[in-house]
């Protein structure tokens, strides 16, 4: 069974923006397989010390190429019960109006609390908090980790850091900067910056080995002296039970004076020369560790101190060699794991880094491969984790591009070609996306094109922007396209009279003007003479006029329910420079009405498509400004796609 839901996006990580009372702890984008829905979910956590009630979200919906496609969702999260460092809001989905969201960005507008005190957001840009180095990079060597956390009295894997006006405690919690003690641990941001100095650390912890070094021996000799002793014990037990045999005084004393040269000389002699040679044998067999620990029991017997270190010293020469063959056989990271427990002795420091740098040379090269040979997506995988070694960043686009074009091959071979045909365009120059996205073969109901140029941003200077067109049908070698957006806002006919489009001046300027002002003459001899026919209003009997050939038109009542299957698909907003046409810059949103071809309700009325995307039979009056949305027939045998 497939899965109900295919993740599209991920925001980064800890968004935040300074003051905030909540983090923006994890976001994703989902889209519903059953309904084709598409929805965002937030995982909140509340940093500050009062209950929190209400929550306002804000999401701005991207397309697949990062442009805003407006309708943004605001979001009150409520009825909320929030106590610090809680977690909130991640099973709560937040449906988008626009299904072809492929990201967002994600911000918190208002925090309400339970003292009906309000929180309010500036306007800064919320950004992914850094992550912490861990202690082991920061120090090192994992018995200066040990002995931080014995200073700190602390579990943590992390240092203490700091970012605007928040700090992070080493056991993991967000604490503002003028709270200089953890809220959770108790342990002051002071306290545990003071504890990082290298130099008190490695002194330390040279006192701690010694000292456990110590004790060690001491734990065994007082081991070794309780056996000793329960061993007297028990031969005294059974002395008692044997008969006593008299004997002279002479040899009594003898028999006691051996005992005791035996028990006090010659035993200990004894016991000790025998652990001398285990200890040494031991250390034969290679096995250091063990006659380390048998050298260090026989408290300074003949030389053994001295043998404890040839020992200790030949085990860690048996760990760098190991370190060493580790690396040599191209196993980088166990290479570098036995070279970093190895800390400071010889040159293993180096050594691991070395390593590291050769486990990263060694993955680069193979996602070089992988990525040459078409294996994008486990070659993506690897340049991410390489992060920003090299130039594996661009290597990790790159791999994305290849996935998104192989992926986009195979949206055209299902005969989905507007996705595809987004995925291509979003891909820019890589291969021959931008070819293949306008190719003849290619072009089909849905997909956009990008023909001619006319002023959209309503920036004088830098010259008009291209156009971009949707395709609306498709007869062999010829497609018929609207304009995506609303270029102009103009009257459908400068004068009150029998209206229809044969005798409209929106008609003669489309065909003059207009077509001269936005293409080039090679675009022209692209666009095909059309016969329209023009009929009557269907509820309100207005007579539509004669038919017409035309190069660019309107379309009808008839060819914009034909075309556009629900309000939906009609809704557009205007450009910046049509929509600074009506006077009211901000009027509706961009959302304007656009005129139709076909008569209204009256002789003086144009059809149109409202704001909100309904057909309007009867229409507005032709003198009266609406919005214009050109439509026009190409000739794909012509069509470059320029």
């Amino acid at each position: 069974m497939s899965e109900r839901y295919t993740r599209l996006f991920s925001l980064p990580e800890n968004l935040y923006v300074q003051s905030s009372p909540v983090i923006i702890a994890a976001g994703a984008l989902l889209k519903d397989n059953k309904t084709g829905r598409v929805l965002a979910q937030l995982k909140l956590r509340s940093i500050v010390s009062i209950k929190i009630k209400a929550v306002k979200v804000k999401i701005i919906p991207f397309d697949v190429v990062m442009r805003p496609l407006g309708g943004e969702a605001v979001y009150q999260y409520l009825d909320l019960d929030v106590c610090r460092d809680t977690e909130f809001g991640q099973k709560t989905p937040i449906i988008l109006s626009e299904a072809s969201a492929r990201s967002f960005s994600a911000s918190v507008d208002e925090v309400a609390f339970m003292d009906n005190s309000v929180w309010n957001s500036s306007k800064e840009d919320w950004r992914a908090l850094p992550v912490p180095s861990l202690l082991i990079e920061e120090l090192g060597d994992i018995e200066l980790v040990k002995q931080y956390r014995l200073e700190t009295n602390t579990d943590g894997f992390t240092c203490p850091a700091e970012f605007e006006d928040l700090w992070q405690c080493v056991c993991g919690t967000y604490n503002y900067m003028d709270e200089p003690m953890c809220h959770r641990c108790g342990h002051s941001l002071e306290e545990l910056q003071k504890a990082l100095n290298l130099d008190n650390l490695v002194r330390l912890k040279e006192l701690r080995l010694a000292e456990e070094k110590q004790l060690l021996i001491e734990k065994r000799a007082a081991d070794e002296k309780a056996a000793q002793e329960k061993a007297a014990v028990e031969k005294a037990r059974i002395r008692k039970r044997k008969k006593v045999i008299v004997v002279s005084a002479i040899t009594v004393c003898f028999i006691i004076a051996a005992v005791i040269i035996i028990n006090k000389v010659v035993v200990p002699s004894i016991k000790n020369d025998r652990a001398y040679k285990e200890a040494c044998m031991l250390m034969e067999e290679g096995k250091y560790s063990e006659a380390q620990e048998a050298f260090l029991a026989l408290d300074g017997y003949k030389d053994a101190e001295e043998q404890a270190e040839n020992a200790h010293i030949s085990q860690l020469e048996e760990e760098y060699d190991r370190a060493k063959a580790f690396y040599d056989k191209g196993q980088y990271i166990e290479a570098r794991k036995a070279f970093l427990e190895l800390g400071n002795y010889k040159d293993s420091a180096r050594a691991a880094v070395e390593a590291e740098t050769a486990g990263k040379e060694e993955k680069y090269n193979n996602a070089k491969k992988m990525s040459e040979a078409g294996n994008y997506a486990e070659a993506h995988e690897i340049f991410l984790e390489l992060n920003d070694y090299k130039n594996s960043a661009e290597e990790a686009e790159l791999a994305q591009k290849g996935m998104d074009y192989d992926k986009a091959l195979s949206l055209c071979g299902e005969g989905n070609f507007v996705e595809a045909q987004q995925l291509l365009l979003s891909l820019g120059a890589y291969k021959d996306a931008e070819k293949l996205a306008y190719g003849k073969d290619f072009l089909q109901v849905g997909c956009h094109v990008q023909f001619g140029h006319y002023e959209q941003d309503n920036d004088l200077n830098n010259g008009p922007e291209i156009i971009e067109w949707r395709i609306l049908d498709r007869d062999h070698d010829r497609i018929l396209v609207i304009s995506e957006y609303i270029l102009e806002y103009k009257e459908f006919n400068s004068e009150y009279d029998e209206e229809n489009w044969e005798d409209s001046s929106l008609r003669e300027w489309l065909n003059k003007d207009f077509m001269n002002s936005i293409f080039a003459d090679n675009e022209k001899k692209m666009i095909l003479s059309v016969i329209n026919t023009n009929p009557d209003n269907k509820i309100y009997g207005t007579k539509g006029g004669g038919n017409t050939t035309d190069k660019l038109f309107c379309l009808s009542i008839d060819e914009a329910e034909r075309y556009f299957l629900t309000k939906e698909e009609r809704l557009t907003r205007a450009t910046v420079y049509a929509n600074a046409q009506t006077g009211y810059p901000s009027y509706s949103d961009g959302l304007l009405v656009w005129w139709l071809r076909s008569p209204g309700s009256c002789d003086f009325n144009i059809a149109t498509v409202f704001y909100n995307g309904v057909i309007s039979t009867s229409g507005e009056n032709a003198p009266a400004p609406s919005g214009v949305r050109p439509a026009l027939w190409i000739d794909l045998n012509q069509f470059s796609g320029m």
